[in-house]
């Protein structure tokens, strides 16, 4: 009885031991991936002042996620705030803000930074370029 035990034992610790090697290998072939670009991310989104301060409240729990894609969704500060769509202006179309949107770490960044110049126009709304910050 005692050898069954053992047995069972040694085939407890064989697996894993086995799970353990599975999930390192899969954790190592994420982090490789993780430095490659983001194909699904966006390259640029348009927002309006309201959506812009919302991002900015909201980028200290955004940038505490994982390097890879981070998925940002401020639809919950559309409802908050009762954002009505902006009239088109003289000169064109007003594009519809981007409430939704996907970047990478850098890109998050970058958006922030771009949110923060002084004396950006956002006003009615306004296309930020992501894939140009360094």
């Amino acid at each position: 009885m005692r050898r069954l035990r053992m047995k069972g034992m040694w085939m407890r610790d064989r697996f894993i031991a086995a799970g353990a090697s599975l999930l390192a290998g899969l954790a190592a072939v994420a982090g490789a991936g993780a430095a490659e670009p983001c194909g699904l991310c966006d390259e640029k989104i348009v927002t309006n002042p309201t959506l812009a301060q919302c991002f900015l409240d909201e980028y200290p729990f955004l940038a505490g996620k994982a390097n890879g894609a981070i998925v940002v969704d401020l639809s919950a500060c559309e409802a908050q705030r009762s954002i009505v769509p902006p009239l088109a202006a003289p000169e064109g179309e007003v594009q519809e803000p981007s409430v939704t949107f996907m970047v990478t770490r850098a890109q998050l960044d970058c958006l922030k930074k771009k949110l923060e110049q002084e004396g950006i126009d956002l006003d009615p709304s306004a296309v930020i370029e992501l894939g140009t910050c360094q």
